[in-house]
């Protein structure tokens, strides 16, 4: 059950909940942490300590202007993050390219920016799909999600959206949270450790161009596969061993199993700027600290592969933040 201090309240999907949303004129740079905490927000960091974050934050929450109440959509046939062992930790990935990080792991949020690609279909192939998100993950193959939905056919045209994940749960879609390409975006993905039942998963969606914002959403930890299978529930709740700033080529449910579509050809993205929050023991005493994308991160750079695992189809690099150069299949 909801814990009644945060004042949550039901979404249109069963088991999701959004925090209350603020009074209209609501400035979260003005807030109290008292307040930040009751609308879900993510807190303010210590600008001595962390400076960096702390303008990341401010820029972020001055750019609100209106918080809407999610509509939110399951999509049993999507799935993020699954085409390839989610831990491996080498250089190429045939799903991924992008960045991550383990050190000082346990990550308690992570945080990404950036400008939602164009995207066409490539040459020869009826149909293709693509997504920018960030996310922790943990080795327990549990891997929780946000981002845009970047998806085309040649009929159909481009279509694009919000979606998050807890894997290997399948995609749910934010219907009333628009995205287009040329916007900037940020998505907060983190925990709530006040609920009981310890962490549960906590994700905020923002549009820097509109103004618009999600009320926080509430995700419940996954009981169930994408095929509804159970399984044991991921503990301690929300993985936190490593955080992602990532762009996949999205994976399609076949027959049961995720199956990775097609690459769309976004020709150049760009992950502007994130961060992720962990905690370390330094004598003693947990204190948390800021990783920022292309910054003393040490994580592991990842390119992706086309099927025969030769060809280079997407590759990442850092100069700086984190840029994405679509190079054909």
């Amino acid at each position: 059950m909801p814990d009644s201090r945060f004042k949550l309240h039901p979404t249109n999907l069963a088991d999701h909940f959004h925090f209350e949303l603020p009074p209209d004129g609501f400035q979260p740079t003005r807030a109290t942490d008292g307040e930040l905490r009751r609308y879900g927000l993510p807190h303010r960091p210590d600008p001595r300590r962390f400076p960096k974050a702390t303008r990341f934050w401010l820029r972020s929450m001055r750019r609100i202007k209106t918080f809407i109440v999610p509509t939110l959509e399951k999509q049993p046939e999507l799935i993020h993050g699954s085409g390839v062992t989610l831990h491996d930790v080498s250089d190429t990935s045939r799903i991924w390219s992008g960045l991550s990080i383990t050190n000082n792991a346990p990550y308690i949020s992570v945080w990404g920016t950036w400008t939602v690609p164009s995207i066409s279909v490539p040459h020869g192939v009826g149909r293709a799909r693509s997504s920018m998100w960030v996310g922790l993950d943990d080795t327990s193959r549990s891997l929780f999600q946000a981002g845009t939905e970047q998806d085309c056919s040649r009929l159909g045209g481009a279509i694009y959206y919000a979606w998050f994940e807890w894997f290997p749960q399948p995609s749910i879609a934010v219907k009333n949270f628009p995205v287009s390409p040329g916007q900037a975006v940020a998505v907060f993905v983190g925990n709530v450790e006040e609920l009981p039942g310890g962490n549960q998963g906590l994700i905020t969606f923002l549009n820097y161009s509109t103004g618009l914002a999600t009320a926080p959403i509430l995700v419940p930890i996954p009981t169930t596969d994408f095929n509804g299978n159970a399984i044991e529930p991921p503990l301690p709740g929300v993985p936190s061993t490593r955080a992602d700033w990532i762009l996949e080529r999205t994976s399609n449910a076949v027959n049961g199993k995720a199956v990775p579509d097609n690459l769309a050809d976004y020709g150049e993205a760009s992950m502007i700027e994130g961060d992720a929050i962990g905690t370390s023991v330094v004598s003693n005493k947990t204190e948390a600290n800021a990783f920022f994308v292309g910054e003393n991160d040490q994580g592991t750079l990842h390119q992706m592969l086309a099927d025969d695992g030769e060809t280079v189809i997407s590759e990442a690099s850092e100069v700086p933040g984190l840029k994405f150069f679509y190079t054909g299949p």
